[in-house]
């Protein structure tokens, strides 16, 4: 959690600090490129711990056109698995691609795809492809700065039966599933 606010308080700083015109590099080289944004979410609902899921992700963005972004990210959430190894948390990184549905309103929907890699940090844990389809509402705070909320469905696994998500022991061992929903907040800020 700490680092949540870390990040959304150097967000809110650069946003208070930037020129009304959105525009900080003023050398006519930059005066043609494309609406780029960087963002941070909070994801919540991850179904295979005993404390409060939790995942962050961090992406940059461009624009292409007035309705599609696309971009890297870096993602990692929280995990109490413990077989067939141990580990603590989950770390990704992949593109995205997002569609905003402007219907004419100031809150936008939007709709979009994450396609990466996770990478459990237990010893012995594969690296699996990952895949995310995401269902959203972005809100303008400022011109520069908005709030978004979102519903995200993951799924990752492989070949050889390794799930990442929803870890449960059982008497035969343990179980989990290669799919999970996480509600995400998040604040991005557009240059």
């Amino acid at each position: 959690m700490k680092r949540l606010w870390t990040v959304a308080m150097a967000v809110a700083m650069a946003a208070a600090t930037a020129e009304a015109s959105g525009r900080y590099l003023r050398h006519p080289v930059f005066q043609d490129l494309p609406e780029m944004e960087v963002r941070v979410e909070a994801q919540f609902g991850y179904g295979d711990t005993g404390d409060l899921p939790f995942g962050l992700l961090g992406a940059f963005g461009v624009g292409i056109g007035d309705a599609l972004t696309v971009g890297a990210y870096g993602q990692f959430f929280t995990s109490d698995r413990d077989l067939p190894v141990k580990m603590e948390s989950v770390y990704g990184i992949g593109g995205f691609a997002e569609y905003a549905i402007r219907i004419g309103y100031e809150v936008v929907p939007y709709v979009g795809l994450r396609v990466g890699m996770l990478d459990p940090t237990g010893p012995g844990s594969p690296t699996v492809p990952y895949v995310g389809g995401i269902v959203g509402l972005q809100y303008p705070l400022t011109d520069a700065v908005s709030l978004t909320v979102a519903m995200t469905l993951h799924w990752a696994g492989d070949d050889d039966d390794y799930e990442a998500y929803n870890y449960k022991r059982s008497a035969a061992g343990y179980r989990a599933d290669a799919t999970d929903i996480t509600f995400d907040t998040g604040l991005r800020y557009a240059f």
